[in-house]
């Protein structure tokens, strides 16, 4: 894992964000009648507010410990999901193009032919078309 070196101004915006997410799931407890957890997240609430406009050199600890836990989560996702839509897209791919007999490779045997070989247009030969060519 990375060394995490957070100025002053990362740990305040950090403050201000756990925050608001802390303070809106507050509220939603709150509105579903669930007080002490509102009480609980609410405190914590204004406890991240009053270290982040006052003192948000306080938040070091706690930043650090959550971008690690960030940066653990974030590789599991992207695992996790990179491998999913690539196993759920090729397979539908794979089941699509078998179903439809479809086979863009040309992969098929054929026992008369005489070669496999397929005309193409020729690409001419200036020397000009090698140059920039991206």
């Amino acid at each position: 894992m990375s060394k995490i070196q957070a100025t002053s101004k990362d740990l305040r915006t950090f403050g201000f964000l756990m925050t608001g997410v802390l303070g809106f799931f507050a509220t939603v407890l709150g509105f579903k009648q669930i007080y002490p957890g509102s009480i609980v997240l609410g405190m914590m609430a204004a406890g991240f507010l009053f270290a982040g406009t006052l003192k948000p050199e306080s938040l070091a600890g706690i930043h650090t410990r959550w971008m690690r836990f960030a940066e653990v989560l974030g590789a599991f996702n992207s695992k996790l999901i990179l491998g999913l839509i690539y196993i759920v897209f090729f397979t539908l791919l794979r089941a699509i193009l078998t179903l439809f007999r479809i086979d863009p490779l040309n992969r098929k045997i054929v026992s008369d032919r005489d070669s496999y070989w397929e005309n193409h247009e020729p690409m001419g030969g200036e020397a000009r078309r090698y140059h920039q060519q991206f």
